[in-house]
């Protein structure tokens, strides 16, 4: 008997049960008419969608409709270059804003909507079609904005200047990674004249004079001129105006450094102490002590390379300007 062609007709007569069982168990799934004809208008965002129940139809519903908003909100910030002209001026946005714009429309809730119609399927799923009202979703996320922005505005107004640069500089990555990608967004819900970002412009222009307008006057003792090059290297890069020399009636700094040779078994160590006080007058706005170290097998000389460059390395981290 021949048992392997039993076996394949066996094998071919189950497949064939298989696929008539499943045949059996398509649903015609008809769908409303309202599922295909949901458009947006002026006023509302509208999506219709299924799911096993209406809370994740709804939720499916309202994440289609926060795709939408990412994509033409990134469509009308770089359409503008990421430029706005305001009395002549050319206003230009931090690169990162764009990405900020994609990771807020991610996570984006909105807090007015509606379910207006629902249908349970032939398959036991649930279809919905639901309205977010553009209007009072944008007015909600505009005036946590300004909120936040009155905020800023306030907390930048410091009597201490080091203090003062430190604040702003911080509100301008909240301008920047926050406020003006949540504009942004909002605006492209619903667009509204409020001058919201005539005053985002305007702080982030203030912090920008503020800074280019303060004037730091370096004075360094002799000892390894290496470390006053850095700190005047970071300033730089800062975008600080620095001359050099001593004006104890404005914005100082004064650097110091005391430095240690230690011999530790075959090893030559360099151990430098380097003290930075920035002063107005004779007010202390900042002191900070930064400890460099370097470790050589051959010579100090050496050691003391290796302890500028640590000096490098920790000064942006210690002076934080």
């Amino acid at each position: 008997m021949n048992y392997s062609k039993y076996w394949a007709l066996l094998g071919a007569f189950i497949v064939t049960l298989l696929l008539a069982g499943c045949a059996s168990k398509e649903v015609n799934i008809v769908y409303p008419d309202w599922f295909h004809n949901a458009r947006d208008d002026s006023r509302h965002f509208y999506a219709a969608s299924v799911g096993h129940s209406k809370e994740e139809a709804t939720i499916v519903a309202l994440n289609e409709i926060a795709s939408r908003v990412s994509v033409n909100t990134q469509s009308s910030f770089v359409s503008s270059t990421a430029t706005t002209n305001e009395q002549g001026k050319a206003k230009r946005y931090d690169k990162n804003t764009n990405r900020q714009i994609r990771n807020q429309t991610k996570k984006i809730e909105f807090a007015s909507y509606e379910i207006l119609k629902t249908k349970k399927l032939q398959n036991d799923q649930y279809a919905v079609l639901i309205s977010v009202d553009r209007e009072a979703n944008a007015k909600q996320m505009l005036e946590k904005i300004s909120t936040k922005l009155t905020k800023l505005e306030q907390s930048t107004k410091q009597k201490n200047a080091i203090m003062s640069l430190k604040i702003q500089k911080q509100a301008k990555i909240e301008l920047q990674e926050k406020l003006l990608p949540s504009f942004f967004i909002a605006s492209s819900i619903y667009s509204s004249n409020n001058g919201l970002l005539d005053r985002i412009n305007a702080l982030q222009e203030s912090i920008e004079k503020y800074k280019n307008k303060t004037k730091f006057y370096l004075q360094s003792d002799a000892n390894n001129q290496e470390y006053a090059n850095i700190l005047l290297d970071y300033l730089n890069s800062q975008g600080y105006v620095v001359e050099l020399g001593l004006q104890k009636n404005k914005l100082h700094i004064l650097r110091t450094n005391k430095e240690q040779k230690i011999k530790s078994a075959s090893n030559f160590v360099i151990k430098s102490t380097i003290n930075i006080a920035i002063k107005e007058g004779n007010k202390s706005l900042k002191n900070s002590s930064v400890i460099a170290s370097g470790i050589s097998l051959s010579s100090y000389e050496q050691a003391r390379s290796f302890a500028v460059g640590d000096f490098r390395k920790k000064l942006g981290e210690y002076l934080d300007l």
